[in-house]
């Protein structure tokens, strides 16, 4: 970093007070972040991040192990210690909150990714930030969009992104022209380059990834300052949480923090101003107020109705293995697979070429098992993320039978058992929802049975039920606190067109239509 780290704790504390109160006092632009650790949050929340490896936290049992505070001009950001390692070291809470206390009410206390920082020194410490609290990252989302990004960028990254695809297009598209109809070839290529959620790094959208300006911290000072900052991983190391880290092992990481906060803040203010100054008004006014709001949704909670989430769990549960039957029913018509193997997928796959018999005697040996009406012991006849899961709450072993979700035997039933070209990304077979639908098709153009339309129709709606215990239910099992009865969502507004979304869990089905409209019955009104 650019300037001078400074560690406040309980050896110096009484030596730096004066200064460090006296600045605070004086200044009129203030950053602030700060560190956590929740290594008492509650079950459901340690058993979701084990399962979904997500950031997540424990709003209600985090710790505040330090914050820091950079008085813009200075050329020292201050990290105290409340809560770290070298417990003698530390600074009790209300000494601490002295250096916030001084802050004049004109004063601009600047946070990136402000509602973390006002929703956690709310719960934890029971501290009001205040109103006068500004986002860096909501004013980034305000002064530009999530893929915009710099000219100098984009002409000087060039077209290394797409040349893996140059000489096919070369060769598909030579006689091609406007106007013409796409063959299924050159329509592959295409989709490759545009697929709306493809994020490879050939696509557009893994293009533009690359080169945004983008929204977090790290990218942000990235992309304006060239500055490649120190990450949390780096930070933490080998332990499991900040709170197994001394004061000076975080001082640097802290204070950098707070210290690019402002520097970021001026950088967008800047760049409002020379790219659309009305917007300035626009985040001041409507935007940035937001953090508020957004930071009361994750203290107040939401209250839920858990026994209609169980019961809804099991009705899925049941939907599941009703599924699995219909699909083995349309396996058992489709079989035998032809005598040679698929030619596609023994040019392209490996793993085929040296056990494509297999890989078809799994399939061949589910479809095989005589269906049961218990809906438990169908499910377990493969292993998913909903049998998974209910082996676990059972205590039981996870099922080791075929997961017919994985794309090993995924693609023997949609191209080897159908008898289908595989669909192929950068000599890459590829079997997700995207390409499971271009296969569709091609089955309808080609005017292929409904047997074999069916098969895709079927293992689309397992991975619907799976996505729903996914997104929902697992989720809101998990999440759901077991002493409020309450989840904590966080809220945010960072899309292009403004509109908020949540997750841990994800609440924003209450809006949509689809197959999951049925969350809306876990909801209820708060207690009044």
């Amino acid at each position: 970093m650019t300037i001078k780290p400074l560690l406040v704790d309980a050896r110096n504390w009484e030596a730096v007070k004066p200064e460090l109160l006296d600045a605070v006092s004086t200044s009129s632009i203030l950053g602030f972040d700060i560190e956590t650790q929740d290594e008492h949050a509650h079950p459901g929340i340690k058993a979701y991040r084990k399962n979904d490896d997500a950031k997540m936290f424990d709003y209600r049992r985090s710790v505040v192990t330090g914050f820091s505070i950079y008085v813009d001009g200075d050329d020292t950001a201050y990290y105290l210690n409340l809560a770290h390692a070298d417990v003698e070291n530390r600074i009790p809470w209300h000494e601490a909150k002295q250096v916030l206390d001084a802050r004049k009410t004109s004063c601009t206390t600047i946070c990136h990714n402000a509602p973390f920082e006002l929703t956690m020194m709310a719960n934890c410490l029971g501290y009001e930030l205040g109103e006068n609290v500004l986002c860096t990252l909501q004013m980034a989302v305000s002064a530009y969009g999530p893929d915009e990004y710099s000219i100098d960028t984009f002409d000087a990254t060039g077209l290394d992104w797409i040349e893996p695809l140059l000489p096919s297009a070369s060769m598909l598209f030579a006689n091609y022209q406007a106007g013409m109809e796409l063959t299924s070839e050159q329509d592959e290529l295409l989709y490759k380059v545009i697929a709306k959620e493809s994020r490879s790094s050939f696509s557009y959208n893994g293009f533009v990834d690359l080169i945004c300006y983008g929204y977090g911290l790290k990218k942000l000072v990235k992309s304006f300052f060239g500055y490649r900052m120190t990450t949390f991983e780096e930070v933490l190391g080998a332990k499991d949480h900040m709170g197994q880290l001394t004061g000076e092992e975080v001082v640097a990481y802290g204070a950098d923090d707070a210290y690019w906060a402002v520097r970021v803040f001026h950088q967008l203010l800047l760049f409002m101003a020379q790219t659309n100054e009305a917007v300035i008004e626009t985040f001041l006014q409507q935007e940035n107020p937001m953090i508020h709001v957004f930071s009361g949704v994750t203290r107040g909670g939401m209250k839920v109705n858990f026994s209609n989430i169980e019961r809804r769990r099991s009705q899925e549960r049941d939907n599941f293995a009703a599924e699995l039957r219909k699909l083995k029913a349309i396996v058992n018509e489709l079989l035998p697979f032809p005598e040679q193997p698929n030619e596609g997928l023994m040019e392209y796959e490996a793993w085929y070429q040296k056990n494509w018999a297999s890989y078809r005697k799994k399939l061949i040996d589910w479809a095989s098992k005589p269906d049961v009406s218990d809906s438990y012991e169908q499910c377990q006849q493969v292993r998913s993320a909903v049998s998974n899961a209910w082996a676990k709450e059972r205590g039981k072993r996870e099922s080791q039978a075929v997961n017919l979700n994985h794309y090993m035997p995924m693609r023997v039933m949609l191209y080897d058992l159908l008898q289908e070209r595989p669909m192929v990304m950068e000599g890459k077979v590829q079997s997700d929802a995207d390409n499971r639908g271009r296969l569709l098709a091609r089955l309808d153009k080609n005017g292929a049975s409904d047997t074999k339309k069916n098969l895709i129709h079927s293992i689309r709606k397992l991975a619907s039920i799976e996505t729903a215990m996914k997104l929902f239910l697992t989720p809101y099992v998990l999440l759901t606190d077991p002493d409020t009865g309450y989840l904590y969502p966080v809220l945010s507004s960072m899309l292009a067109t403004r509109r908020m979304a949540a997750r841990f869990p994800n609440p924003m089905q209450l809006t949509k239509q689809g197959d999951s409209t049925y969350v809306r019955g876990f909801f209820e009104a708060d207690d009044v």
